[in-house]
């Protein structure tokens, strides 16, 4: 598989040929399990989509920093730029609190070649992935991922893997882990088990509304 596919390529093109939209769908379904959410295979692609977006999201606390804001992800800080910010002015209205932040793997580049400066996010590689064109890196960072009862204890999870559920939500030891999944251009020397810099492209951070899963745009709730 030479590309990627983004949830979207399934929503948002109804005309797709069946088989494109199979493909896409089984490449999203195979992101999950690799995230350790165990599917049964009857997902509609709707489904897979709603689930892929909700362990993509990621638990953050607004900070202000000055007349800035930033959020604080684990133990590390991203600054929100001030465009962003100006058409977010909801985003405001969460100082202090927590909302749900969500990182496109095409938004995040290993550091050690990136061509341009930014933000950046420091963690520790659990995998690599050789896909011709790129190379997809997971890698793990302290946080903790936005998965909700409603998607862990849904249809798309069999009712013996709920202690997969409970990690997934928190409950245990290694809730404190999150992993991203970065693109990263084919130069990089990442491997397993080596420590690595992502640079954020912080100017397409997606924020929601933790209780209501909308994306923050105007005014806050």
């Amino acid at each position: 598989m030479s590309d990627m596919h983004r949830p979207e390529d399934i929503r948002g093109d109804r005309e797709q040929p069946t088989d494109d939209r199979r493909r896409v769908a089984n490449e999203i379904a195979d992101r999950l399990r690799r995230r350790g959410i165990h599917l049964t295979g009857r997902e509609t692609d709707e489904e897979l989509v709603t689930v892929l977006e909700a362990v993509e999201r990621f638990e953050a606390t607004v900070e202000r920093r000055g007349d800035a804001l930033a959020v604080s992800l684990g133990d590390q800080e991203l600054p929100v730029p001030e465009d962003v910010a100006r058409k977010r002015p909801a985003l405001g209205g969460y100082a202090g609190r927590t909302l749900a932040v969500g990182i496109r793997p095409e938004h995040l580049e290993d550091a050690a070649i990136a061509r341009n400066g930014g933000a950046r996010l420091r963690g520790r590689v659990l995998l690599t992935e050789a896909l011709g064109s790129e190379i997809l890196a997971h890698v793990e960072l302290n946080g903790k991922s936005v998965v909700t009862e409603d998607v862990v204890e849904g249809a798309v999870v069999h009712a013996e893997e709920q202690s997969v559920a409970a990690d997934l939500m928190g409950d245990h030891g290694n809730g404190n882990k999150t992993t991203f999944v970065g693109r990263f251009d084919p130069a990089s020397r990442v491997k397993p088990d080596g420590d690595v810099e992502l640079v954020v492209d912080t100017e397409k951070l997606q924020f929601f509304d933790l209780e209501t899963g909308y994306a923050i745009h105007e005014s806050a709730v």
